[in-house]
């Protein structure tokens, strides 16, 4: 490995040989000085050409067998180019010098100048070459100060409690996967609506169904059996809610897990009434108990009342008499007497009675003759000024019968539109309602 080329001065060199110049001393630089005015290097120099700025935020380390890997440090506002460097011990005597024509490096005022270069010591045991503090620019890095951190290691990053080693971005996420894990996306029990068509990990479906009280055991600590026990002993069901449903809000938590029916807003419905044809109505009059019915005609004053049979045309009557049975016919008592008016004396035999002989049973026959076409006609004396009483007999308990008159057959049929089904439903967008558990 190269390195700049740094030449040693006297003053340097006669530090560094111990008094018997048999080996080395171990010197300590104290001190960087900056110059912007390139010059030739020279053992002889005691002080560094146009010296501009010293520095002693500075530290180095070996990086090989004769390199020492130095960094600078400025965060001053001055501007400035470098163009040679010096070394200084902790005495202020100048150790070693190097310069170039062209800049080593530049400066702005807005800017701070970190400065790393490896320098190259010829015939120098570089180990004898000590820095001062190694903290000088890089110290341990912490919230307030700028300075050197070491990386952690994903597994340190992953334990989580280091407080000093800077992570990568590597293990961060490795730390921030394992943090996330462990870490619940919803709340057991929180309702999650589900845009798309697939179920995201942590959540079940609202559709009653009966989960394991073991395998979800913090939802069931959450909502136990409120929609409903499963089988009783080891499952339980998640919440049913309907399809084309909403979820509602109540204040009380006893109501938790009721279903509402809901209502609609008061309104009206157009109906109409079609013909049924002709018909009649049936009227029962119920029965008004026993009871009589009082009535009465006005007198219609004196007067007669004219009538007549109908005509019968020419006919005749026919007759019988009823029989009688077998019997005979007294004449009475009676003197016979002969023509000559002489008693005929033979009356006293029969105490003076006579009889006829007996025929038997018999009826008689009764012959009317025909009178011709003719007519009966009735008279009706005149009764005088006078009203006639009617009386209407109790009938009893009983009904009466109405007849109506037909209006022909129909019947009325009365159509109200169905606007709904069976549950009350909001205009909405369709989702799927999850569960978290």
């Amino acid at each position: 490995m190269t390195g700049l080329q740094l030449t040693i001065t006297q003053t340097g060199m006669s530090a560094l040989l111990n008094a018997e110049r048999t080996g080395t001393n171990a010197v300590r630089i104290a001190a960087v000085g900056f110059t912007a005015k390139a010059f030739e290097p020279k053992a002889s120099l005691t002080a560094l050409p146009g010296e501009m700025k010293r520095l002693v935020t500075f530290g180095g380390t070996v990086a090989g067998d004769n390199l020492i890997h130095v960094s600078i440090r400025d965060e001053g506002t001055s501007s400035y180019a470098v163009r040679g460097i010096g070394l200084y011990l902790q005495d202020g005597r100048l150790f070693a010098v190097y310069a170039q024509d062209e800049p080593i490096v530049e400066k702005s005022a807005q800017a701070g100048l970190v400065l790393d270069v490896d320098a190259a010591f010829v015939g120098v045991n570089v180990n004898q070459v000590q820095f001062g503090s190694t903290q000088f620019l890089n110290p341990p890095a912490t919230t307030e100060t700028l300075g050197v951190v070491e990386l952690a290691t994903v597994a340190e990053a992953l334990a989580g409690v280091d407080g000093q080693r800077a992570i990568t971005p590597a293990a961060m996420l490795a730390a921030m996967n394992k943090a996330l894990a462990s870490v619940r996306r919803y709340v057991p029990g929180q309702i999650v609506p589900i845009a798309g068509g697939a179920l995201p990990d942590g959540v079940l479906l609202c559709n009653g169904a009966a989960v394991s009280r073991t395998q979800y055991a913090s939802l069931f600590q959450v909502i136990g059996t409120t929609y409903g026990a499963g089988d009783g002993k080891t499952t339980f069901n998640l919440p049913s809610i309907k399809e084309g449903t909403v979820i509602t809000h109540t204040n009380d938590p006893n109501k938790v897990g009721q279903f509402t029916s809901g209502q609609t807003i008061s309104h009206a419905h157009a109906a109409a009434l079609t013909a049924a044809g002709e018909h009649a109505h049936t009227t029962t009059v119920l029965g008004a108990g026993a009871h009589g019915h009082g009535a009465s005609v006005t007198a219609a004053g004196d007067h007669q009342h004219g009538a007549w049979t109908d005509q019968q045309g020419w006919h005749g009557h026919t007759g019988s008499t009823t029989v009688n049975g077998e019997h005979a016919h007294s004449l009475g008592r009676f003197i016979p007497r002969y023509g000559t008016g002489g008693d005929a004396g033979f009356h006293e035999a029969n105490d003076g009675r006579v009889w006829t002989n007996a025929t038997g049973a018999h009826s008689h026959s009764l012959y009317i003759d025909g009178n011709g076409a003719h007519a009966h006609n009735v008279g009706m004396n005149s009764a005088g000024s006078h009203s006639h009483t009617v009386s209407v007999a109790t009938q009893g308990n009983h009904t009466h019968a109405i007849t109506q008159a037909a209006a022909g057959g129909h019947s009325h049929a009365i159509t109200i539109n169905n606007t709904g089904g069976t549950d009350n439903l909001p205009a909405g967008l369709r989702m799927m309602y999850c569960i978290a558990y």
